[in-house]
């Protein structure tokens, strides 16, 4: 399957760190893959839409971990959203 990720997401990743760049990046290569059945993804529902999940977490708990939003329309990943999560 094809990875899409909306331009604004990709503005929005560009400010991050060069290393946590690639980190996401390498995470999402992941859903090619598996966009379904990855053990980090779930389906979920919101207003009636199935929509997914995947939940990047860093190895170092210091790390932000993140998570993406992402339908799957024919033989495409589209990525909608990547939300920062803070744990730290």
């Amino acid at each position: 399957m094809e990875l899409e990720i909306k331009e604004r997401i990709l503005e929005d990743i560009d400010e991050l760190d060069e290393d946590i760049k690639k980190w996401i990046f390498d995470e999402l290569k992941e859903l090619e893959n598996k966009p379904v059945n990855h053990k980090d993804s779930k389906l979920i529902r919101i207003k009636d839409n199935n929509i997914l999940r995947y939940r990047m977490k860093a190895q170092n708990k210091a790390d932000k971990n993140f998570k993406a939003i992402y339908r799957i329309l024919k033989d495409e990943i589209r990525i909608v959203s990547i939300l920062c999560r803070d744990y730290s």
